[in-house]
């Protein structure tokens, strides 16, 4: 039919504009293509009606839904990094960790909390990228944090919209609560929550978790492990990110500072000292790397290292945990920051009760929200640039005027006036 059809127009003609002389209306190469198309499409073969969906043209649309659905969602990928080194080994630790529970029907709800810049975004992003097309929906809410300060119902407006496709209109959020209740109780869904900081936006955005689906998958991120927990995610669902190996630390510094994995020859020790600095965080390698792109000289190396501050980016990152401690925790951070590292967690402690203050409380909240470690022997660690922040906190409050080594002698000092104040209470 097709056939004939093109053999007619190909007889069809038509006037030249500039020469008035008759030509074909349509030229030989033009109806090759068409030819071609059509025996293309010949060749391919669709959804069989009779045959799998026994004449049932609604189970036929809802799988054509299915795949438009997917094939769109492939087309609208997240971004996830210029230059995502070692985020492939991450999403797999991740997987093994959290989808090995998940199949065994013990989780439906997880978490990854790390430091703030330590990649917790990006990992989600690349693992919502690679599952959403196993789920009939899927959406990534991201900046929580920032968003809930608006209104909450805002953003329970904004989710279910990205779920649902529907403009309903979220008033409240007892009414926004009522409206997601019903949707995630009845769709499979991948949803990302990322960056949450308090149990109140959990339990807005993700109002009974009784009621989801089986096959559902909900992944909050968070630089606080205490908001999770508190919102009953459970222990083994939470997924701690650390940061990169060296090797991987290497090759994303390098990229950034010279346009390639590895160092330029005669700099391979001033990168290991960054790499030392940055201590695995990719929020510093990539600030670090891109501040020294295009410094070939290695004296200009050694002058930036030797004035080596964290840059405004990283600064204005990390202090947002710190913003959220209370007025005491974030005593003791800064108590931490220019004395405490490298000693005794108890003996810190008792300093802090001395004092009148919930030390052991607070030390916890620091730990949960990753500003602090406690290695085997019970020794306290923190990242080398919430230290830097530390202390430059403490200087602009004029809590203690410092420098950036603390020496032992003032640590005994420090210590001697607390046992001097007890004594005298």
């Amino acid at each position: 039919m097709y056939g004939k059809a093109l053999d007619e127009l190909q007889k069809k003609k038509t006037v030249d504009s500039q020469t008035h002389q008759e030509k074909p209306r349509y030229d030989s190469a033009t109806l090759q293509k068409w030819r071609n198309a059509l025996s293309t499409v010949a060749d391919t073969s669709g959804f069989d009606l009779k045959g799998k969906f026994n004449c049932d043209e609604g189970l036929l649309l809802d799988e054509v839904v299915k795949r438009v659905e997917k094939i769109m969602s492939e087309k609208t990928q997240l971004h996830v990094a210029k230059n995502p080194t070692g985020l492939d080994e991450k999403v797999k630790d991740f997987e093994t960790t959290i989808l090995r529970l998940q199949h065994t029907g013990e989780v439906q709800v997880a978490g990854i909390v790390g430091l703030g810049g330590v990649g917790k975004t990006t990992l989600a992003k690349e693992f919502f990228n690679r599952k959403r097309s196993e789920y009939s929906k899927s959406y990534f809410l991201s900046d929580v944090r920032e968003n809930a300060r608006i209104s909450l119902h805002s953003l329970q407006s904004k989710l279910l919209k990205g779920l649902s496709y529907s403009d309903q209109q979220i008033d409240d959020i007892h009414q926004g609560t009522w409206m997601l209740r019903q949707f995630l109780s009845s769709s499979q869904v991948l949803l990302i929550l990322d960056d949450i900081d308090h149990g109140d936006q959990v339990d807005a955005l993700l109002p009974d978790r009784n009621v989801l689906h089986k096959d559902s998958l909900i992944l909050i991120t968070s630089r606080d492990k205490g908001v999770l927990t508190r919102s009953r995610v459970k222990e083994k669902s939470i997924y701690m990110l650390t940061g990169l190996s060296e090797q991987h630390s290497r090759e994303l510094f390098c990229s950034y500072a010279f346009c390639q994995t590895y160092p330029l020859p005669g700099f391979e020790h001033l990168v290991n000292k960054f790499l030392r600095a940055c201590d695995g965080l990719p929020l510093s390698l990539i600030v670090f790397g891109a501040l020294l792109s295009g410094e070939n000289n290695e004296s200009d190396w050694e002058a930036i290292l030797y004035k080596l501050e964290v840059p405004k980016e990283i600064k204005i990152s990390l202090k947002i945990s710190y913003d959220a401690l209370s007025k005491q925790e974030q005593q003791i951070f800064l108590d931490i920051a220019c004395f405490f590292i490298g000693k005794n967690k108890n003996s810190a402690i008792t300093a802090w009760v001395g004092s009148g203050w919930e030390g052991s409380l607070g030390f916890k909240t620091l730990q949960l929200k990753c500003l602090v470690k406690v290695d085997n022997e019970n020794i306290i660690h923190m990242h080398d640039h919430l230290r830097d922040l530390g202390r430059d906190l403490a200087e602009d409050k004029f809590i203690w005027h410092i420098t950036w080594n603390i020496d032992d002698w003032l640590y005994t000092v420090f210590n001697f006036s607390i046992v001097f104040h007890l004594q005298n209470i």
